[in-house]
């Protein structure tokens, strides 16, 4: 499905730009991306599994995009405390 890789792709982008300074910023935008492809008919499992297996990737070789995946992933099933941020309810 071309949707699903784009939504990967474009993830996959933010995390190769990560650094120590824009994490936020790059949180929120693949935070954007992922309310986009839910609203254009993207399924919850998914978004979980492409944005997993992008941390899957990053798990043994940078813990910051891991930990930027796994982000974007606590948004999917709803473990943030800020439930504006939860993407599916």
């Amino acid at each position: 499905m071309r949707i699903d890789n784009n939504l990967q792709n474009d993830l996959q982008l933010l995390c190769e730009q990560l650094d120590e300074n824009n994490f936020l910023e790059l949180f929120r935008k693949g935070h954007e991306k992922v309310v986009e492809f839910k609203n254009h008919g993207g399924e919850k499992d998914v978004a979980y599994d492409t944005i997993n297996e992008l941390r899957l990737r990053y798990a043994e070789t940078d813990e910051d995009k891991e930990e930027l995946a796994g982000a974007w992933l606590d948004c999917i099933c709803g473990y943030v405390g800020r439930k504006d941020l939860v993407i599916w309810k």
